[in-house]
């Protein structure tokens, strides 16, 4: 067999591996089922929140956190009221809404 024989045959090879490459990924994507992939992305993300919002809490009731965070929006408002020239509070716990 030559050389342009088996190029020819190759060639012939790629092409048919390729259009049946072609014509599954078609199919792939035509039979893919949109709502049932939407419906587990909307649970997957409902799960990520609830479990996010309970790891949260878990970690704000640490007493050394709890603080840092009443400090860092005490900060925030301080520098914001400071900015625009407004009174603020001192820091307290008692007065602070969080």
């Amino acid at each position: 067999m030559d050389y342009s024989q088996q190029m020819n045959n190759f060639i012939m090879f790629m092409h048919s591996f390729l259009w049946l490459d072609l014509q599954t990924t078609i199919n792939a994507i035509r039979n893919f089922d949109y709502q049932r992939a939407g419906i587990k992305a909307l649970t997957l993300y409902s799960e990520t929140v609830e479990r996010c919002k309970i790891g949260t809490m878990y970690v704000y009731n640490i007493p050394y956190v709890k603080n840092i965070v009443h400090r860092g929006f005490y900060f925030y408002e301080y520098l914001k009221c400071t900015i625009i020239g407004q009174q603020i509070e001192p820091y307290g716990s008692n007065w602070m809404k969080l």
